[in-house]
Order: structure tokens, then C-alpha cells, then sequence
């Protein structure tokens, strides 16, 4: 018995020596684990109570020009941050002073910031509120106040600049034009493919660091070095000269003024500015009914057209039918002579002797009834009449029953100076690096639409509407650059008010580039494009000729 009361105590012993070195062996294995395989995880986790980051602007990427200098715009926010539990914590041996100075600031920019009415209990949250640059100053210099921190952020100005063909790529949300709530843009536009490249990109951080007495001090940015920017084929500076035009004394009667500038080989738009960017944007015919009417501009594809199907020639002589109005009357003119004194009448009889499908079918070869760059709401352009009757044929040889765009229209120059090929014209250049290294390459297409015979008599014809003396844009001219264009005047109905809409398409050379630009203002009263666009033009190519030469 006394043998057997030995065994089981010797057994518990040994139990209970296995109990103490299993626990002994797991308290050395979590030192282990927490030593050397948890310990960087740990270290950020302790790092992270004391870290503070603030996400800086509402884009996770920049858009630059051409060369690559920022196209957005941006305004500053200011705001102070407050840690309620740290704040009231850490601040018993704070002056008193600082403390009154900091609660003065922000009750004198809002009476509701008041810090005697917060919760300093609450651990969870901090409190975020909004300042402006002067309470942001004058906070800067109250140091010993511990549990708060103040930031800038730096977001796109949407207000100011809101439909400038820079805003309007940038954001993929747009407001619904039936119940004006904001929408998603489609998934297939330009801004939706914009999105989903640049998607995995980091935002800016600026970084706070809180120590052990709850004082947080600014301790820089977090800057991501792996994120795609967009890269568009604008050019700043050019821009910036074509909006002083638009801006100066001379346009100040003319509400809206739109301008794309494109080069002619490349098709990369190298300025693409409205007069006022609060209104919907006028290059994209946005909040239009399938665009505007091109009114005489419209004549270069006619002719083409007629040109092409040897419906007509520059030895076949027009009688004047006088069925329309026209800015100068001759009896009889070829179809040259019309192009230039833009007669109504004449290009009647031209665009129905070629027909309108054959029209149409230039047109189509233009691009006209389809978006150019896929921007979400920008216009597709129709035609407005019924092919079967002759009225309409005629009227649409003149531009009254087809809408286009602005950007529709740089391909009818465009066209011309190029020889007969047309060049798609495009914006988005590539996707950069942060160093300006080229990711993703874009590139534009380009196919042969008409003769070169077609594209030089053309050429020729429009060089004419601005040296001859008979010519509707001999504004335009200018002394010491080649170019030439046409002249276009619209009319359409607005709420039972008869307006006028004008246009200037035309091309320049500069140092043997060739450029391809269209000038349209709406609303111009009685004027006509020849009087309102054409001088537009000059002015324009005149100021940009140092930058792009």
C-alpha cells in the first residue's frame, strides 16, 4: 500500500513537471514569435497609434499637357483636426492662454466651433473642421495646445473652371440633365477608361506623428511613387494665348466663344478652350441637340462631294435663282466663285445634283454622326432631314439641316490640308510615370477619304474666301502666315426667336507644320461668321505663332 501511495505521487510529479514545461514551452515560443517573426508587424501597429495620415486632393492622378505641366486647376481647403480623448488628457498643464487663443480663433470663423461643447470622451472619432486660410495662419502659431493638428488639402476647382474640356476628363460624374442628380458617366467613355487605368493609384498623404505628451507635429508627405498619370496632347501655353484672345476688349460683345486647335499630320488637339468654362462646353456640343448647324462651312463637303462624283466641275457655269438669301448677287458664277461669295443659291443646285447620299455618305466618312473623342456627353451629330425631298437636299447644302460639333468640324479643313486623308482627332497621349516615362502610348487613325485633285482644289478655293477681295473671310487674312478657311453663318429657332450662330474652319502653316482650327460663337445677333469668326481666327493663329513655331 505504502509502495503504491509512492507510485501515484511520483506520476502526479511527472504530470505536473509536463503541465509547467508545455506552458514554459509556449511562453517561449510566443517570445519567439513576437521577437523576431510578429516584430515588424507589431512595431507598425504600435507605430500606427501615434502615426496620423491625411489623404491630400480628391485625384489620385495628375493631368498634365504636353509638356508636362499640370492642366487642372486647384483650390485650397483648410481644416483643424481635434482628438477629443487626447485633447482633454493632455492639456492640464497647457497655458491657459493658448488654450483661449486657439477656442477665440475658431468661434470668431464659426460660432458653433465651440471646444467647450465637445465630447472629450468620445475615443472613437476625431472632430474635422472646416477653416479658412487666415484662422489656419494664426492657429500655425499656437504651439503648446496638444490633441489637434491642421491640414490643407488642395482639391480640383470644379466651380470656376467646371466645363473646361480639362474638368471634364478628369471626373467621371456628370449631372443627369433630366433630374439633375449626379450620375456615373458611361463605362465606355473617355473618363470611365481614364478611371479604370489609373484605378490602383495611390493618393497623396500628409503625414502627423503624436507623441507620448499628445503633442502632433507635421511630419510631411507620403508621396506614391508607382502611379500612372494622364498625359493629354494639349498644349498649356498655346491654350492660355488662344483664352487672352477670347477675353480681350475687342470679343467682349460675344457670350461663348469656342476654339480646338489640332495638329494636322498627328491629329493630337493641341488647345481645346471655351470663352466661359460655367457654361456647358461648347466644343463638345454639350446640351445640344446633336450639335449645331454648320451652316456655309458645310459647302467644302458639298463641293467635295460633287467634286468626287464629277457632278460638277470649275468650268460648269450656275445661274443664280435668287431663291435664297446671299451675301453677294451674281447672275452667273461657277462653283468656285460661289464657294468663295458663299452663295446659298448656287451650292442648292450643286447638292442636289450630287444627291444626298452621297453627302451624307462624306459626311459619314468625316465622322460626323459619331463622337469623336467618347466623351460621355458629348454630341454625335445627325441629319435632321428626310432624304426624299428635295427641299431639304438644298437646305443642307448650305448647313441647315445637319448638326454637327465644333470637333466635327476640324476635320473638314483638316482634310483638305492633308491631301484628302482624314486624321481622327484625339486628346489622351499617354500614361507617364512620375518621372515622365511613357507607359501606355496613344496613337490616332487616319485613312484617305478624297483625291488629292479634290483636297488641292480645295485647298486652293479656301486660300481664295481670305485673299480675294469678293471673299466672306478676307478678315482672316493675315500678312505673314499662309492660311485660308471658310466662312459659315447659321440660323435656328429658340423658343420662337430666329438666332444666329457663325463659324470660321480654316488651317495655318507655321515653320512648314500645318494646323487644322475651328472658331464658332453662337448667339452673334446679325452679324455673320465672316464678320465675328474670321477675325477670331487671325487673332488667334497671330498669338499662338510664337509658341508653335
Amino acid at each position: 500500500m505504502y509502495r503504491n501511495g509512492r507510485s501515484e505521487i511520483k506520476k502526479r510529479i511527472v504530470t505536473l513537471f509536463l503541465v509547467f514545461l508545455g506552458f514554459f514551452s509556449y511562453l517561449i515560443y510566443k517570445i519567439v514569435v513576437i521577437q523576431y517573426v510578429q516584430k515588424d508587424k507589431l512595431v507598425s501597429m504600435t507605430n500606427s497609434q501615434f502615426s496620423i495620415s491625411e489623404k491630400v486632393g480628391d485625384l489620385n492622378y495628375s493631368l498634365l499637357d504636353c509638356n508636362g505641366k499640370n492642366l487642372l486647376n486647384y483650390k485650397d481647403k483648410y481644416y483643424i483636426i481635434i482628438d477629443p480623448y487626447t485633447f482633454a488628457m493632455n492639456n492640464y498643464n497647457t497655458r491657459i492662454d493658448d488654450l483661449y487663443s486657439l477656442d477665440l480663433i475658431l468661434r470668431n470663423y464659426n460660432s458653433e466651433y465651440d471646444l467647450r461643447k465637445i465630447n472629450m470622451e468620445d475615443k472613437s472619432k476625431k472632430i474635422r473642421w472646416e477653416i479658412d486660410l487666415s484662422a489656419y495662419n494664426k492657429i500655425m502659431d499656437i504651439k503648446g495646445v496638444k490633441g489637434f493638428y491642421i491640414t490643407k488639402d488642395s482639391v480640383v476647382d470644379r466651380d470656376e473652371d467646371a466645363n473646361s474640356i480639362e474638368n471634364i476628363i478628369s471626373s467621371n460624374f456628370a449631372y443627369d440633365s433630366l433630374d439633375g442628380k449626379l450620375k456615373m458617366k458611361n463605362e465606355n467613355s473617355l473618363e470611365s477608361f481614364i478611371e479604370k487605368e489609373t484605378e490602383k493609384n495611390e493618393y497623396l498623404y500628409s503625414l502627423f506623428e503624436k507623441n507620448t505628451e499628445g503633442t502632433i507635429e507635421s511630419k510631411g508627405f507620403v508621396i506614391p511613387k508607382d502611379n500612372i498619370n494622364v498625359k493629354l496632347t494639349i498644349d498649356k501655353e498655346v491654350s492660355d494665348k488662344v483664352k487672352e484672345v477670347m477675353l480681350s476688349e475687342q470679343y467682349k460683345d460675344f457670350n461663348q466663344i469656342g476654339v480646338v486647335i489640332m495638329e494636322a499630320d498627328s491629329g493630337k488637339i493641341k488647345a481645346m478652350v471655351q470663352k466661359d468654362d460655367k457654361l456647358p462646353n461648347i466644343n463638345l456640343g454639350i446640351s445640344t441637340n446633336n450639335g449645331y448647324y454648320p451652316g456655309s462651312i458645310m459647302k467644302v463637303v458639298v463641293e467635295e462631294a460633287a467634286l468626287e462624283a464629277k457632278t460638277t466641275s470649275l468650268e460648269k457655269m450656275y445661274r443664280n435663282n435668287y431663291n435664297f438669301q446671299d451675301h453677294l448677287s451674281l447672275d452667273y458664277m461657277n462653283v468656285e466663285t460661289a464657294f468663295i461669295v458663299s452663295s446659298n443659291n448656287v451650292f442648292a443646285e450643286v447638292g442636289t445634283e450630287v444627291g444626298i447620299n452621297n453627302i451624307n455618305n462624306l459626311i459619314s466618312e468625316y465622322g460626323m454622326f459619331e463622337k469623336v473623342l467618347n466623351i460621355d456627353s458629348e454630341a454625335k451629330g445627325t441629319f435632321e432631314g428626310d432624304v426624299n425631298e428635295i427641299g431639304d437636299t438644298r437646305l443642307a447644302s448650305f448647313g441647315q439641316k445637319h448638326r454637327i460639333t465644333i470637333l466635327h468640324a476640324l476635320a473638314i479643313p483638316n482634310t483638305v490640308i492633308n491631301q484628302g486623308v482624314y486624321v481622327k482627332p484625339y486628346i489622351v497621349d499617354s500614361f507617364v510615370d512620375i518621372n515622365g516615362n511613357v507607359i501606355k502610348k496613344f496613337e490616332t487613325e487616319s485613312k484617305k477619304i478624297l483625291t488629292k485633285d479634290t483636297a488641292n482644289i480645295m485647298k486652293n478655293q479656301m486660300v481664295k474666301v481670305v485673299r480675294s477681295e469678293m471673299g466672306t473671310g478676307k478678315q482672316a487674312y493675315s500678312s505673314y502666315i499662309y492660311l485660308g478657311g471658310k466662312t459659315g453663318t447659321a440660323e435656328r429657332m429658340d423658343n420662337g426667336i430666329l438666332l444666329h450662330d457663325g463659324w470660321f474652319v480654316g488651317f495655318f502653316t507655321i515653320e512648314d507644320k500645318n494646323y487644322s482650327m475651328v472658331v464658332f460663337s453662337d448667339n452673334i445677333g446679325t452679324k455673320s461668321g465672316g464678320e465675328v469668326c474670321a477675325p477670331i481666327f487671325k487673332s488667334v493663329v497671330e498669338k499662338v505663332y510664337e509658341e508653335l513655331s
